[in-house]
């Protein structure tokens, strides 16, 4: 697996760099350390400067992973020019990357790395996975909380077996979770009772369908998963709400998603959706791409 991790010295990215130690990867993972150095208006004595203190950032992130990664882990730095948005998306493109890890903010090259035009082009038009750090805190440094956003799609089953190939601790606890449509969201649509009887017996189905669903996957990661707790939970309401209340609520560490869905929820997990749940997620949130 080949992680790129964009740096910046600020303190979200040192948030970044302190998920990536903490978090779960295969024994075969490769890091690559990226600083992104925006010097189009800068006069070449600026340049040198600001090119030595990239330098600085990324001789420190590589030597802390250095210091706590497993003996041998293949861990480089990079310093490059350029539009950091463009930069970052093409670094990956070109290394390639399995996954791309940025703070939530930044200070200098990735100035507000997960807000506007640049989240979008960050989330959506990488090639590869993203995950987007945010300063959190755990509720217990014990335990890793990971908030599973799924429909019935393959994007969905690509997001469970990423996650069951990981290396999860001992007090990993996970929670497998379906938005379905409220009631109320039906009803709107309904023009007579026959309408009305007939949305409500579609939408009994759904939720019968996504709780049979969701126990099949609860079963795939016990069983893939001996060291941590799986269980599930059906939401009902708009993704862009519910996922990001049910994520508080669990004391979720991690929102992971799929790159697309269009099973029970139409583009349940890109796009709007998507970047609703990571700018409003108080947790870092992984979108996983197949």
């Amino acid at each position: 697996m080949k992680i790129l991790l964009a740096c910046d010295g600020s303190e979200h990215s040192e948030a970044a760099i302190n998920e990536t130690l903490r978090s779960p990867w295969p024994d075969n993972a490769s890091f690559q350390i990226l600083s992104v150095v925006d010097t189009s208006f800068s006069p070449p004595p600026t340049v040198q400067r600001m090119l030595a203190s990239a330098q600085t950032v990324v001789d420190h992130a590589v030597g802390i992973l250095k210091e706590k990664m497993p003996a041998g882990t293949n861990i480089i730095g990079t310093v490059s020019q350029g539009n950091p948005k463009s930069e970052i998306l093409q670094y990956a493109e070109r290394w390639p990357a399995d996954l791309l890890i940025v703070g939530s903010r930044g200070l200098r090259g990735i100035k507000k790395v997960m807000m506007g035009s640049v989240s979008h082009s960050l989330v959506v038009t990488a090639t590869c996975s993203v995950r987007v750090v945010r300063n959190h805190k755990q509720a217990n440094e014990e335990e890793t909380r990971v908030y599973l956003a799924l429909d019935d799609s393959p994007f969905s089953d690509h997001v469970v077996e990423r996650i069951g190939s990981r290396p999860w601790n001992e007090g990993t606890h996970i929670k497998c979770t379906t938005a379905i449509p409220s009631l109320v969201e039906y009803m709107n649509e309904a023009q007579d009772t026959h309408e009305i009887q007939a949305l409500e017996t579609f939408r009994n189905k759904q939720i019968s369908d996504a709780e049979v669903h969701l126990k099949q996957v609860c079963e795939l990661l016990r069983a893939k998963l001996p060291k941590a707790s799986v269980e599930f939970e059906i939401l009902q309401g708009d993704p862009r709400d519910v996922v990001v209340d049910g994520a508080k609520k669990f004391k979720a560490d991690l929102i992971v998603s799929g790159c697309k869905g269009k099973g029970w929820v139409d583009r349940m997990l890109i796009g709007s959706v998507s970047e609703a749940i990571a700018e409003r997620s108080e947790c870092s949130v992984e979108v996983i791409k197949r």
